[in-house]
């Protein structure tokens, strides 16, 4: 990583990504953890599929309730059926209310 874009480069820093918003920055071009072009991971869309699950499966399983997060950060209707979080919204905090056994 070049450490003009990327301060301490070799450091774990995941809060950069969210700084880098909260200064309006889009750093979505630089994350390539599957690679990219021809060489791209082969594994790509069996990643983004096993994710899909495990989220629906999440919704399916457990009732959850906003924490800590105001409701408009999840209404689609804001952003005319595009969700783009608010600006320094990055995150939408959920708590467990209930598991469903059924």
């Amino acid at each position: 990583m070049h450490p003009d874009i990327f301060p301490n480069p070799e450091e774990f820093d995941p809060e950069r990504w969210s700084r880098a918003a909260a200064k309006g920055a889009r750093l979505d071009k630089y994350l390539v953890n599957f690679s990219k072009g021809t060489r791209m991971c082969v594994g790509l869309n069996l990643a983004y599929a096993e994710l899909f699950l495990v989220i629906a499966t999440m919704v399916r399983r457990f009732d959850m309730e906003l924490y800590e997060s105001p409701k408009a950060s999840i209404e689609l209707a804001r952003d005319f059926g595009t969700p783009w979080p608010d600006k320094g919204g990055l995150s939408v905090r959920a708590i467990i209310t209930r598991v469903i056994t059924e």
